[in-house]
Protein backbone atom coordinates (compact mmCIF):
# COMPACT_ATOMS: atom_id res chain seq x y z
CA UNK A 1 0.00 0.00 0.00
CA UNK A 2 2.62 2.81 -0.10
CA UNK A 3 1.88 3.38 -3.57
CA UNK A 4 -1.67 4.20 -2.69
CA UNK A 5 -0.62 8.32 -2.21
CA UNK A 6 1.24 8.47 -5.34
CA UNK A 7 -1.60 6.62 -7.60
CA UNK A 8 -3.65 9.13 -5.42
CA UNK A 9 -1.93 12.10 -6.70
CA UNK A 10 -2.03 10.95 -10.46
CA UNK A 11 -6.02 10.54 -10.01
CA UNK A 12 -6.51 14.23 -8.52
CA UNK A 13 -4.25 15.27 -11.25
CA UNK A 14 -6.08 13.03 -14.06
CA UNK A 15 -9.37 14.78 -13.00
CA UNK A 16 -8.34 18.68 -12.63
CA UNK A 17 -6.75 18.11 -15.77
CA UNK A 18 -9.52 17.31 -18.25
CA UNK A 19 -10.98 18.77 -21.02
CA UNK A 20 -14.45 19.28 -19.07
CA UNK A 21 -12.56 22.18 -17.13
CA UNK A 22 -11.83 24.38 -19.94
CA UNK A 23 -11.40 28.09 -19.50
CA UNK A 24 -12.37 30.82 -20.95
CA UNK A 25 -9.58 31.50 -23.16
CA UNK A 26 -9.45 27.83 -24.41
CA UNK A 27 -11.63 25.66 -26.86
CA UNK A 28 -11.71 22.33 -28.75
CA UNK A 29 -10.77 22.15 -32.48
CA UNK A 30 -12.39 19.55 -34.56
CA UNK A 31 -10.44 18.79 -38.05
CA UNK A 32 -12.42 17.01 -40.61
CA UNK A 33 -12.41 16.62 -43.95
CA UNK A 34 -13.33 14.57 -47.22
CA UNK A 35 -10.64 12.23 -48.86
CA UNK A 36 -10.36 11.56 -52.16
CA UNK A 37 -9.09 9.55 -55.35
CA UNK A 38 -8.18 11.26 -58.52
CA UNK A 39 -9.47 10.58 -61.41
CA UNK A 40 -8.06 8.36 -63.77
CA UNK A 41 -6.39 9.72 -66.77
CA UNK A 42 -4.33 8.34 -70.06
CA UNK A 43 -1.61 9.32 -71.70
CA UNK A 44 -1.99 8.62 -75.44
CA UNK A 45 -4.89 6.29 -74.51
CA UNK A 46 -2.19 3.67 -73.66
CA UNK A 47 -0.16 3.60 -76.95
CA UNK A 48 3.66 3.71 -77.59
CA UNK A 49 4.61 7.40 -78.72
CA UNK A 50 7.00 7.41 -81.74
CA UNK A 51 9.13 9.85 -82.65
CA UNK A 52 10.85 9.18 -85.76
CA UNK A 53 14.05 11.95 -87.01
CA UNK A 54 14.65 10.09 -90.08
CA UNK A 55 17.51 10.81 -92.28
CA UNK A 56 19.73 13.35 -90.11
CA UNK A 57 23.20 15.00 -91.50
CA UNK A 58 25.54 14.64 -88.72
CA UNK A 59 26.66 17.75 -89.49
CA UNK A 60 23.40 19.52 -88.41
CA UNK A 61 23.25 18.37 -84.76
CA UNK A 62 24.48 21.81 -83.26
CA UNK A 63 22.83 23.53 -80.58
CA UNK A 64 18.99 22.58 -80.57
CA UNK A 65 18.39 22.73 -84.24
CA UNK A 66 17.65 18.81 -84.62
CA UNK A 67 14.44 18.73 -83.07
CA UNK A 68 10.84 16.84 -83.55
CA UNK A 69 7.40 17.70 -81.87
CA UNK A 70 6.26 14.85 -79.22
CA UNK A 71 2.42 14.41 -80.48
CA UNK A 72 0.77 13.35 -77.12
CA UNK A 73 -2.99 13.59 -75.65
CA UNK A 74 -3.45 13.67 -71.84
CA UNK A 75 -7.24 12.04 -71.75
CA UNK A 76 -8.99 12.20 -68.01
CA UNK A 77 -12.43 10.82 -67.13
CA UNK A 78 -13.46 13.43 -65.04
CA UNK A 79 -13.27 17.48 -64.17
CA UNK A 80 -9.47 17.89 -63.09
CA UNK A 81 -9.82 21.51 -61.31
CA UNK A 82 -9.29 20.93 -58.04
CA UNK A 83 -5.95 18.53 -59.23
CA UNK A 84 -2.16 19.73 -59.89
CA UNK A 85 -1.19 18.10 -62.63
CA UNK A 86 2.69 17.09 -63.50
CA UNK A 87 4.76 15.76 -66.12
CA UNK A 88 8.01 13.87 -66.38
CA UNK A 89 10.04 12.27 -68.39
CA UNK A 90 12.04 9.15 -67.02
CA UNK A 91 14.75 6.94 -68.39
CA UNK A 92 18.51 6.14 -68.87
CA UNK A 93 20.57 9.10 -68.43
CA UNK A 94 23.49 9.76 -70.84
CA UNK A 95 26.65 9.10 -70.09
CA UNK A 96 27.66 12.70 -70.60
CA UNK A 97 24.82 15.12 -69.72
CA UNK A 98 22.40 14.01 -66.74
CA UNK A 99 19.84 15.70 -68.58
CA UNK A 100 19.93 13.94 -71.84
CA UNK A 101 18.50 10.48 -72.68
CA UNK A 102 20.57 7.82 -73.24
CA UNK A 103 20.73 6.41 -76.96
CA UNK A 104 22.60 3.40 -78.40
CA UNK A 105 25.39 6.03 -79.49
CA UNK A 106 27.45 7.11 -76.74
CA UNK A 107 28.25 10.77 -78.14
CA UNK A 108 24.67 11.28 -78.54
CA UNK A 109 21.54 12.01 -76.37
CA UNK A 110 18.13 13.18 -76.89
CA UNK A 111 17.09 16.23 -74.65
CA UNK A 112 13.69 17.41 -74.16
CA UNK A 113 11.84 20.96 -73.92
CA UNK A 114 8.51 21.38 -72.55
CA UNK A 115 7.24 24.60 -74.61
CA UNK A 116 10.47 27.02 -75.06
CA UNK A 117 12.27 25.06 -72.03
CA UNK A 118 15.27 22.41 -72.06
CA UNK A 119 13.77 20.15 -69.54
CA UNK A 120 15.44 17.95 -66.52
CA UNK A 121 15.40 14.40 -67.44
CA UNK A 122 13.41 12.24 -64.26
CA UNK A 123 12.07 15.82 -62.86
CA UNK A 124 8.04 16.56 -62.38
CA UNK A 125 6.71 19.94 -64.32
CA UNK A 126 3.49 21.51 -63.77
CA UNK A 127 1.24 20.71 -67.11
CA UNK A 128 -2.06 22.53 -67.65
CA UNK A 129 -4.57 20.02 -69.18
CA UNK A 130 -6.75 22.54 -70.66
CA UNK A 131 -3.77 24.08 -72.60
CA UNK A 132 -0.91 21.53 -72.57
CA UNK A 133 2.49 23.19 -73.88
CA UNK A 134 3.77 21.39 -76.63
CA UNK A 135 7.05 18.30 -76.20
CA UNK A 136 10.25 18.46 -78.15
CA UNK A 137 12.98 15.69 -78.97
CA UNK A 138 16.39 17.32 -79.35
CA UNK A 139 19.58 15.59 -80.17
CA UNK A 140 22.29 16.69 -79.30
CA UNK A 141 25.95 15.32 -79.45
CA UNK A 142 28.82 15.18 -77.11
CA UNK A 143 31.31 18.79 -77.06
CA UNK A 144 34.61 17.48 -78.97
CA UNK A 145 32.59 14.17 -80.39
CA UNK A 146 32.44 12.89 -83.71
CA UNK A 147 29.26 10.66 -84.92
CA UNK A 148 29.58 7.70 -86.93
CA UNK A 149 26.41 7.34 -89.47
CA UNK A 150 24.22 4.61 -88.79
CA UNK A 151 20.93 4.17 -86.68
CA UNK A 152 20.06 5.69 -83.09
CA UNK A 153 17.47 4.67 -81.11
CA UNK A 154 16.63 5.77 -77.55
CA UNK A 155 13.72 5.49 -75.30
CA UNK A 156 11.84 6.49 -72.41
CA UNK A 157 8.58 7.43 -70.43
CA UNK A 158 5.96 10.54 -70.49
CA UNK A 159 4.61 10.38 -66.87
CA UNK A 160 1.22 12.25 -65.78
CA UNK A 161 0.91 12.03 -61.89
CA UNK A 162 -1.01 14.05 -59.19
CA UNK A 163 0.81 16.13 -56.49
Amino acid sequence: MRYYPFLMMLFLFSVFSSPSLAKDNETQVLIKGNLLTPPPCKVNDGNMIEVNFGPVAIKTIKGYDQKREINYQITCEENLNNWNMYLSIDGNKSSFDPNGLRTNINELTVKFMLGDSIIDLNKKYPVNLNNPEKIWAVLVKKENSELAPGNFTAGGTLFVEYQ
